[in-house]
């Protein structure tokens, strides 16, 4: 049976680690804080992860929470990859990974933005994991 106080903590804590790191990462890259919000659409995503993290939880701590999150973390990136066309375009559109409009950016970029989203969700994913660890 689920903890309903656990779910909605480490939702909660997710989403805001989420959009935390989702603005650091936007200095990062680009040098400035883009017009970037928290949407709905995140609070959903993060009770969304938790949800699915919990379903398959299997009680191995923080480490699973990393596996969970660097799964996540490269199914939601891959767009950014993905949607970088080498020799055609170099537009990125990408949506549900923290990302809400289209960009003109270099390969580079792309891999690195790749990178730090997916180390974001992992961290996530071990955020969530230290929250739902029941209590011995």
């Amino acid at each position: 049976m689920m903890n309903m106080k656990k779910f909605l903590l480490a939702s909660l804590a997710t989403f805001f680690v989420y959009e935390a790191l989702t603005h650091i990462m936007q200095i990062l890259i680009f040098g400035s804080l883009h017009v970037i919000s928290a949407t709905l659409g995140d609070l959903i995503w993060a009770f969304i992860f938790v949800l699915i993290f919990i379903k398959g939880y299997q009680g191995k701590g923080w480490i699973e929470g990393l596996w969970f999150g660097l799964m996540i973390g490269i199914l939601f990136s891959s767009g950014i990859l993905f949607g970088y066309i080498p020799g055609l375009t170099n537009m990125v559109v990408t949506f549900g990974t923290g990302t809400r409009w289209c960009s003109w950016l270099p390969l580079t970029t792309a891999i690195l933005w790749f990178l730090l989203n997916t180390l974001k969700i992992m961290i996530c994913g071990v955020l969530t994991a230290i929250i739902y660890k029941p209590v011995k």
